[in-house]
């Protein structure tokens, strides 16, 4: 995180004037998109995510798509509840494995 911060920052060092002319332009063309309230279009979505992630190498995650904010919650409390049971029951599979592999 820190490396990418110093990459960006020694980037904006660098910029031209034209390039420093534009950066209202580009701030408010991505505060517009931060803030839209029109509905993505998630087959795109999904395939740009698939993409940078293939780029910098790491598998795609699994991509969960919410209706509102609220439902961006409403998951996250869902999962933060579940959460220690699925990693109990992950761990319970992997000494499962682990002792029937040490047992054979």
């Amino acid at each position: 995180m820190v490396e990418e911060y110093l990459l960006l920052n020694s980037c904006m060092q660098n910029l031209k004037p034209e390039q420093e002319a534009q950066i209202p332009y580009y701030a408010r063309k991505w505060r517009d998109i931060a803030y839209s309230t029109e509905r993505i279009d998630r087959a795109k979505a999904t395939e740009v995510i698939g993409r940078a992630y293939s780029l910098i190498g790491k598998p795609v995650p699994a991509i969960v798509f919410c209706g509102s904010p609220r439902d961006y919650i409403n998951q996250v409390s869902v999962f933060a509840k579940n959460r220690n049971l699925i990693i109990r029951a992950c761990l319970r599979n992997s000494i499962n494995i682990s002792v029937v592999c040490f047992n054979h």
